[in-house]
């Protein structure tokens, strides 16, 4: 497997350390808290005032720059204000199943971005390297799919909640 960029890293450790808060505080599904307030707010810290950063329904959400395409997008703008590149499309979803998880990942699939981010959850280790096996599978043949798309794949485990993390770069 190719080596994690450190952007991609960066984002990782948002999540992981998002989890491991969600842990400390018995933040568990049905609690009562707002899980997409929580990841947008986390991966706003990790794109660092780098980019521009489009999402909506969160604490740093700014006016005018709620969703744009995707769950949350990380945007470089050239000097003229053209956009110049889309470093991240990133898409989250909470229900545990299939349909609903592919109906999100396959936005991820017609983003020309940099490092496109699936965000998702399984209710046990064994769902969840299945979970992480079809998409990863949906990545490889899909048909407009180009040499070197790279995909990260964050997978939390409901029963030790506890992020997984893979990456796909199509070859």
């Amino acid at each position: 497997m190719p080596p994690f960029s450190q952007l991609e890293l960066d984002i990782i450790s948002a999540l992981d350390d998002l989890a491991a808060r969600w842990r400390s505080n018995d933040r568990r599904p049905g609690i009562g808290f707002d899980w997409t307030a929580d990841w947008k707010m986390a991966l706003h810290n990790a794109a660092g005032g780098r980019y521009e950063v489009r999402a909506s329904s969160y604490p740093a959400c700014r006016q005018g720059c709620g969703e744009w395409l995707w769950d949350m997008t990380w945007l470089r703008r050239a000097a003229n204000g053209e956009l110049s590149e889309i470093v991240l499309a990133c898409e989250a979803e909470w229900d545990t199943q299939k349909f609903e998880i592919d109906k999100d990942f396959q936005k991820l699939l017609a983003a020309r971005a940099s490092i496109r981010l699936m965000i998702f959850e399984k209710e046990t280790p064994a769902l969840l390297r299945a979970g992480m096996e079809d998409l990863r599978n949906q990545a490889t043949t899909f048909g407009l799919a180009a040499h070197g798309d790279r995909y990260v794949l964050s997978g939390l485990d409901l029963q030790s909640f506890h992020f997984t993390h893979d990456l796909v770069v199509v070859s």
